[in-house]
């Protein structure tokens, strides 16, 4: 076995009476020490102990080392131990590693750097975790299928996050909750896959000297994922969130499915018909193959909103909350959320509340829409809500088989081009009276016009367009056309 000189240097630091002479041209590996006899002739790539008055007089070979003490004897029986500790390591991690059981192998490696070990592929996924996880309350948040929100946000403002994903040789980054660094890894085990080995500075702080036995156990954990097919995910031990998930998706995707059953699976589980539920629909903007993978999504969605049932679907993430047993109002759920939503740019669709499961797939379809509008260039809001957008809706389907200018009012257009054509103020006139709900007096002071001008107007109004506003259907199709004209992108409806 050869061992990195600087790691041999740093672990015999406190050595009292001990000269260091490195190897000149880097930190080159070392085998086990030897003697450094008198009138012998240093080999080159060798490390040598020797007494202070046995120190060649010409140069050291450039890969040669060597270390001098008054006791050398002493030193190099201390040089041994080390690299019987490190050989002693790797005994421990091949036979732990033979065994194909991660766990196992990481808890060899939790005890040679005495900190609890997490294994997470690229996409923050985790993999498997030492025992020190799941037996420390303070870890509890990396007991779940990917890394929490707020230790994936920590590496990304790391400075150096980018340099970190793809870097080859060990090193530290910031973790919450901790004052000093995590030390990781990367593993590239096979072509196109990528694992991250990382220790948590919970139990002593992490230094440079922990970077070599690191690199010892990335080399068995990368000889154990060759070999072993990763799921990426702990299952849930009782299996409940897999079935409902899986009664949620072929609720969604199945439209010939059974109600009647899919309502006694729900039931089955605890998800009551008579309780109170809302669909979500969500999407990334701006996609990143390596931070926003479907599977982190969905798992950070899930810590985040209780009591919901998350499923990938046609590249969006269709989620199902069940509002009665988080006892919160689905507003209140997703303000705590906007964060989340703003930091991953994500656009969220959100259904009508509602009850049962008859209309579950519809239901559904209702937070599409809302996400539809939440994604476009123009919207401004990273969630919105059916009951939203739904005029907009109404209004944008109405004009699937004919243009707007032969839905709208004919009236309506009219004014608003004798409005061009005259320099007047008709048209704003009108929509400033039906916002101020018909009270001709708040008109006027809004218009800034006496209430006799704001009458005249109102009866020339009548007078040159016809305008009924006393009559239901007729004030109802002016109100539909004047909100065409504020959707439409130009003033006036062309062909």
């Amino acid at each position: 076995m050869r061992i990195p000189f600087d790691y041999l240097a740093d672990a015999l630091q406190k050595t009292e009476d001990m000269t260091v002479f490195p190897p000149q041209n880097g930190n080159l590996p070392v085998a086990r020490p030897k003697f450094l006899l008198p009138g012998t002739s240093p080999e080159p790539g060798r490390l040598y102990i020797a007494s202070p008055d046995t120190v060649p007089e010409d140069k050291l070979p450039l890969s040669t080392a060597l270390l001098t003490s008054s006791e050398p004897a002493a030193l190099l029986n201390q040089v041994q131990e080390i690299f019987d500790r490190c050989e002693s390591w790797e005994s421990s991690l091949s036979a732990a590693a033979d065994t194909g059981d991660l766990r196992e192998l990481l808890d060899e490696v939790e005890a040679i750097l005495g900190n609890p070990m997490v294994l997470r592929k690229a996409n923050y996924a985790i993999v498997a975790c030492s025992s020190e996880v799941f037996s420390n309350p303070a870890l509890a948040d990396l007991r779940g299928t990917h890394l929490p929100y707020e230790y994936v946000n920590s590496l990304k403002r790391d400075p150096q996050y980018e340099q970190m994903r793809t870097a080859e040789m060990p090193f530290f980054f910031s973790v919450p909750l901790s004052k000093s660094q995590a030390l990781g890894i990367n593993l590239f085990p096979e072509a196109g896959a990528a694992y991250c080995l990382s220790a948590v500075p919970l139990l002593r702080p992490l230094t440079g000297s922990d970077c070599f036995p690191l690199q010892i156990c990335a080399g068995y954990v990368a000889q154990v994922l060759r070999s072993t097919v990763i799921a990426g995910r702990y299952a849930d031990p009782s299996g409940r969130k897999e079935r409902l998930v899986e009664l949620f998706r072929t609720g969604v995707e199945n439209e010939s499915a059974d109600l009647t059953v899919l309502e006694q699976g729900f039931s089955a589980l605890g998800w009551q018909p008579g309780h109170q539920y809302c669909c979500l629909s969500t999407q990334t903007g701006s996609p990143d193959y390596l931070s926003h993978t479907e599977d982190l999504l969905c798992n950070q969605l899930e810590s985040l909103l209780p009591e919901a049932c998350v499923f990938a679907h046609l590249g969006t993430i269709a989620v199902l909350l069940n509002l009665t047993l988080a006892g919160s109002d689905i507003r209140e759920l997703l303000e705590k959320c906007v964060y989340f939503f703003r930091d991953n740019d994500l656009r969220t669709g959100v259904s009508n509340v509602f009850t049962g499961f008859q209309e579950l797939r519809n239901y559904h379809k209702q937070s599409l829409i809302a996400l539809d509008f939440a994604s476009r260039p123009q919207a401004f809001l990273w969630v919105r809500y059916f009951n939203d957008v739904v005029l907009d809706y109404i209004l944008e389907q109405s004009n699937r088989e004919l243009p707007l200018h032969l839905i709208c009012s004919q009236q309506v257009l009219r004014l608003k081009q004798y409005d061009q054509e005259h320099q007047t103020e008709f048209y704003v006139t009108l929509e400033s009276y039906i916002q101020n709900k018909f009270n001709a007096v708040q008109t006027a002071r809004e218009l800034q016009i006496h209430r006799s001008t704001f009458l005249y107007r109102m009866e020339r109004l009548q007078t040159l367009f016809g305008l009924d506003l006393d009559q239901r259907d007729s004030l109802l199709y002016i109100l539909l056309s004047m909100k065409m004209l504020e959707l439409s992108k130009s003033m006036m409806i062309h062909e």
